[in-house]
C-alpha cells in the first residue's frame, strides 16, 4: 500500500511531485463527481466542509492511494476522505465524519466518525456514562446510520493506522472544524 504524500513522486511515474501532477486532477474529479447535491447535507445534521469552503477543500482534502490492496483488504485505488461536520448552531461536539469515496467511480465506501477529545470530554458533552456510546463518539468508528460498503471495516483500519496518527492532518481537521463552526455560528 502506498500513502502518496503531496510532495512524493507521483504514482503515475511522470517524475513530477504528486501535488503538481495527478493530485489536482484526482481531487477535482472527486469534488465534481464524488458527492452529489443530496449528499452535501445528510439527514442527521452533518454537512461537507467543501460545501462551505470549496477552495480550501479542493486543496486540503486528504486522499490515500492504495497500491497493494492485500495489506488492508482493499481494492487498489484512490480513497478520498471528505470531511463532514455537525451543522447545529451552538454544538461543540469536536467530531468529524470522514465520508470516504473511491476513484474512479467516487461512490461511498464508508462513513467513519472520529472525535479527537478525551473520553471524559464526550462523557460530559453527552451527559451520560454509557461506555459504548462514549467509545462510539470518540471513535474512530463506522457511523451505523450511514451507508457502508463491504470495504468499510478495512477503511476504518486505514483511518486508525494512518489518518489519525498523522498529527499534521489531524490539526488540519481541527482547523477545518473551527472554521466550519464559526461559519455556522455567524449565519445563525
Amino acid at each position: 500500500m502506498g500513502d502518496t504524500g503531496r510532495n512524493d513522486p507521483c504514482h503515475c511515474g511522470s517524475g513530477k511531485k504528486y501535488k503538481k501532477c495527478c493530485f489536482p486532477k484526482e481531487e477535482r474529479r472527486a469534488d465534481k463527481d464524488g458527492v452529489d447535491e443530496d449528499s452535501m447535507i445528510d439527514d442527521w445534521g452533518y454537512e461537507l466542509f467543501g460545501a462551505r469552503f470549496p477552495e480550501i477543500a479542493e486543496k486540503e482534502t486528504r486522499s490515500i492511494t492504495v497500491m497493494d490492496g492485500g495489506r488492508f483488504g482493499l481494492p487498489e485505488g484512490i480513497y478520498v476522505f471528505h470531511e463532514m461536520f455537525c451543522r447545529e448552531h451552538g454544538c461543540d461536539c469536536r467530531r468529524a465524519f470522514f465520508y470516504v469515496t473511491s476513484a474512479p467511480r467516487h461512490n461511498v465506501k464508508a462513513v467513519v466518525c472520529y472525535g479527537w477529545e478525551s473520553a471524559d470530554f464526550y462523557k460530559k458533552w453527552y451527559e451520560g456514562d454509557d461506555p459504548d456510546m462514549i467509545a462510539e463518539m470518540k471513535g474512530p468508528a463506522l457511523n451505523l446510520c450511514s451507508p457502508q460498503s463491504k470495504h468499510a471495516p478495512a477503511i476504518l483500519e486505514l483511518v486508525k493506522d494512518i489518518l489519525i496518527k498523522d498529527k499534521d492532518y489531524m490539526e488540519r481537521v481541527k482547523r477545518h472544524y473551527n472554521m466550519f463552526k464559526a461559519d455556522i455560528d455567524k449565519r445563525a
